[in-house]
């Protein structure tokens, strides 16, 4: 928007600069030559003419200098708005692939959103179960280790202390809630909204709500539009359509 509304000033720019070349030559065109006097004038009538001759000389040559002066001004100003809409058509045609292509990834991530879930949610399930089997295995294993050192420690006991260490290992209870494994159900599935492409380049509604009902486009006009290329199962309500100046 400000690339074309800059593009618009430079418009209304051009055209004042160029309306008043134009003026100037209409003005010089209106200058009329004085009318050679006829043979036998007198010299009144002689020094009239050349009092008028040198008049229309100096007004013709001090509107010569400002006509190339106005020249220029309108050259320069033709010349700095097509430099402007040739930045504003590529930064036009840059937009216009990018939200294609954003629209593309969008879409095709959106349709592929369920399996992916589903093969993700699957794995989260195998994965779950291996790490409870798992964990049942190693508390065995860990409540064994556990007795095992415990009836170690028995048979390193002193004779007076064996009774006490042997009552103590068949009564221990070896806590093995560091093993435990907390089951995580997959997160709910979210809605991947669509919406924000379903309008597309180069759709007649796009092509309004983004440049014929701008206040710069009868100035500063969009260029060709650039098609999206319509990704296989994509929908094409409300977008695409055929390209051609906005």
């Amino acid at each position: 928007t400000e690339c074309r509304l800059k593009e618009r000033n430079l418009s209304i720019l051009e055209t004042e600069r160029c309306d008043e070349y134009i003026s100037a030559v209409s003005m010089l065109k209106e200058l009329v030559c004085p009318t050679s006097p006829p043979p036998g004038a007198s010299s009144e009538e002689l020094g009239e003419y050349l009092s008028s001759l040198q008049e229309w000389m100096r007004t013709t040559s001090a509107k010569n200098a400002t006509l190339s002066e106005k020249k220029a001004a309108c050259e320069d100003a033709t010349q700095e708005l097509a430099r402007q809409r040739e930045q504003c058509n590529q930064a036009q045609s840059i937009y216009e692939s990018r939200f294609c292509e954003y629209r593309q990834f969008l879409t095709s991530t959106c349709s592929k959103y369920d399996t992916c879930r589903a093969s993700a949610s699957e794995v989260l399930d195998n994965v779950t179960e291996l790490a409870e089997s798992s964990s049942a295995t190693l508390k065995i294993q860990y409540t064994s280790v556990k007795l095992v050192v415990c009836f170690v420690d028995v048979l390193q006991a002193s004779d007076e202390e064996q009774g006490a260490q042997l009552q103590h290992c068949n009564q221990l209870n070896v806590s093995t809630s560091s093993l435990d494994i907390t089951r995580r159900e997959a997160p709910k599935a979210t809605d991947c909204n669509t919406s924000l492409v379903s309008m597309y380049p180069c759709g007649s509604q796009w092509l309004e709500d983004h440049y014929t009902s701008k206040e710069w486009f009868s100035l500063a006009p969009a260029a060709s539009c650039t098609a999206c290329n319509i990704i296989s199962g994509g929908s094409s309500s409300g977008g695409g359509g055929s390209s051609g100046n906005a």
